[in-house]
């Protein structure tokens, strides 16, 4: 069973979060022994398909500064999870609270600003697996809801600032393609390949492009 371009979901002191973005060169998959020790259908470390390329989803949770995660995938609608691993990355993570206390992995967006969207959005920093810091970036969503409401502007214009807005907050780097695109086990299933060198270029052509 497969969720799209389906984000993962970050537990901190009991809450749900989704995860909107990691920022450049992260990957937690890679940051753990995460293989499913359960007896499984098939000979395949994720189960791809042609609308999750990844393979799999993170369910990550916090607890006493520590990040933890599990990986899950599906075969048909029956999931498949490791064991709890400790992580131990060095990155920022942008979560906001799930809408209606929704429980799942079926959200889809597109990319880092769109935390502006949701409520509740933290920036948190990892050093070698332990939360350093949890910013409150809220206030994007604040202005970003002045400007909207001020009828001012046409659409163009806001859509130019709400970019703008998001990433004045921010203190990680991120790529414009959400994470869970710059992964891929299809068709295969039995590796991940990493696309950040698509996206680095992606990122000098905007550079040179601007001068």
């Amino acid at each position: 069973m497969s969720f799209g371009y389906s984000a993962d979901i970050m537990l901190i002191d009991g809450k749900k979060y989704i995860v909107i973005d990691v920022s450049e060169n992260v990957h937690p998959i890679f940051c753990a022994d995460f293989t499913i020790t359960s007896e499984i259908p098939y000979d395949r470390q994720y189960t791809p398909s042609t609308v999750n390329r990844r393979g799999y989803n993170l369910l990550y949770r916090v607890e006493n500064g520590q990040l933890y995660a599990t990986k899950t995938c599906y075969y048909y609608n029956e999931p498949f999870s490791s064991a709890e691993q400790k992580l131990t990355l060095n990155g920022y993570f942008v979560i906001a609270k799930l809408r209606n206390d929704h429980w799942g992995w079926g959200n889809l967006f597109g990319g880092v600003i769109e935390y502006i969207d949701y409520t509740f959005p933290f920036e948190l920093l990892f050093e070698n697996g332990i939360l350093k810091e949890m910013r409150d970036i809220s206030s994007a969503p604040k202005e970003y809801d002045k400007l909207v409401e001020s009828n001012r502007y046409a659409l163009g214009y806001l859509r130019a600032h709400r970019k703008k807005i998001a990433l004045k907050y921010l203190k990680g780097s991120y790529y414009e393609a959400p994470y869970y695109i710059r992964e891929r086990s299809y068709p295969e299933g039995i590796e991940i390949r990493l696309l950040d060198d698509t996206y680095e270029l992606y990122k000098k052509r905007a550079k040179t492009k601007d001068k």
